[in-house]
């Protein structure tokens, strides 16, 4: 008779080829012309064993990372948010920064729906395009969505997105991408 074990369950622990990262995050909520504001500035830096991904000798990684946005309005929010790493051996896409918009209560009679419109720009890794044989730019996407907030805590979000440089090759047009997310809280 064989008996087998079978171990079932989340497994906390960690092997050490597996690495560790750590993340150290400053968040601060100002007021700017008597309006809110959040900030939020961080890093989070691994420390793994790439070799095994990339071929290359790095031993760790760590990645900047910020976001601003600023209500001018009750219900206006600008935001922006950027990240960066100068590890471009590692990171596929190395640079990418957004800009945008989000509206509460832009259609009448529709006060909880939200309408966002936004722009990300994202620089791809050279390093990575030259493994690969490819000569990599950039990506920038630009999208607008409505979500309609169908109670409290449901909401569907119908977006189009038009992508400038799509993969960042230039080898494919440009796209226009049509889509929607359906979310629920409970």
């Amino acid at each position: 008779m064989v008996v087998q074990t079978v171990k079932r369950g989340t497994d906390f622990g960690w092997d050490s080829d597996e690495g560790i990262t750590f993340m150290a995050q400053y968040d601060w909520t100002p007021t700017i012309y008597d309006r809110p504001a959040q900030l939020y500035v961080g890093v989070a830096h691994a420390e793994v064993d790439y070799t095994k991904f990339s071929g290359g000798d790095a031993s760790s990684s760590s990645r900047l990372y910020a976001h601003f946005d600023f209500q001018p309005t009750e219900d206006l929010t600008l935001f922006a948010f950027g990240a960066y790493t100068s590890q471009d051996d590692l990171a596929m896409m190395p640079l990418q920064v957004s800009v945008g918009a989000n509206y509460k209560g832009l259609i009448p009679g529709r006060e909880d729906d939200r309408t966002v419109a936004f722009i990300t720009y994202g620089e791809l890794s050279d390093e990575y395009g030259d493994s690969i044989g490819q000569d990599f730019d950039y990506e920038m996407v630009y999208e607008v969505g409505h979500r309609i907030q169908l109670t409290p805590a449901v909401y569907i979000q119908p977006a189009v997105q038009y992508i400038n440089n799509p993969g960042g090759t230039g080898d494919i047009d440009d796209a226009v991408v049509i889509g929607a997310w359906i979310g629920a809280s409970f």
